[in-house]
């Protein structure tokens, strides 16, 4: 005989699946088990909420540029929430040094968080002039 599985499910959306003992909780070899972040953690909450996708991150993406160095993505997600609306996704590129290389994409998870977002060109975020547009892509 087989041995037995067991059901498990995500503590988020109730999704659950079945697996067997010698994969549950085991991780392969490079990978590690972190901490969703909150905010990520809300985000999935609001989605599932509204009925969209858990992994939905939103549509109305804009380029962030001439930020401080200094600035994290916590600072960004942080002050465009409260200035424009609900931040889904936020991605500050970085130098293959890890440093900020100043720019930052930021996705709203509506299109009037987006419009606002734009809004806030030439507004002063840590010191610096912001630079808000929408993207090439």
């Amino acid at each position: 005989l087989m041995p037995r599985g067991r059901r498990v499910g995500c503590s988020l959306c109730r999704h659950t699946w079945f697996q067997m003992p010698d994969k549950i909780f085991s991780l392969r070899d490079g990978f590690e088990l972190t901490t969703l972040p909150e905010r990520d953690i809300s985000r999935i909450r609001e989605n599932l909420s509204q009925n969209r996708r858990p992994d939905f991150r939103g549509d109305h993406k804009v380029y962030v540029g001439n930020l401080d160095f200094y600035s994290t993505e916590d600072d960004l997600v942080e002050y465009f929430q409260a200035e424009a609306g609900p931040v889904g996704d936020c991605n500050l590129v970085r130098g293959d040094d890890g440093r900020s290389r100043g720019f930052a994409f930021l996705t709203f998870l509506t299109e009037e968080g987006g419009s606002k977002g734009l809004t806030l060109d030439g507004k002063e975020f840590q010191g610096r002039e912001l630079q808000i547009r929408l993207p090439n892509n």
